[in-house]
């Protein structure tokens, strides 16, 4: 996916280089390529991920929830001060996420023995 990918098809090897030293350019790239509705579509796109993944079991939905929530949290110490409307609400979208995930949700990750959520919510 293109907002959150970490080397942008077309885009200079430079500015991707300089998008993933600073995780608050990459904030700000992935909100731009939701145009017009900036970051409210990429709290749509993490809605709609988190219901794809708990209806139909999608791993590619888990996916794009994960990247999105690391996108988001990657610069929250620095872009919560551009973006506080965002952080606002992405708190109140993914509470009730994490509520209904359950706590197998939280389970470690079968590749990297790790839970993939702590490093973004801490």
């Amino acid at each position: 996916d293109r907002a959150t990918s970490r080397n942008p098809h077309g885009m200079p090897a430079r500015d991707v280089t300089v998008m993933n030293t600073y995780p608050e350019l990459r904030l700000k790239h992935a909100i731009g390529c939701f145009g017009a509705d900036g970051w409210r579509g990429m709290l749509g796109e993490l809605q709609l991920s988190f219901i794809l993944l708990s209806a139909l079991s999608s791993l590619a939905a888990l996916e794009q929830w994960k990247r999105l929530v690391h996108v988001i949290c990657s610069c929250a110490e620095v872009a919560v001060f551009d973006y506080p409307e965002l952080y606002s609400a992405f708190i109140d979208v993914i509470r009730p996420q994490l509520e209904r995930a359950g706590g197998d949700f939280f389970d470690f990750d079968d590749y990297t023995k790790e839970n993939f959520l702590r490093p973004c919510l801490i």
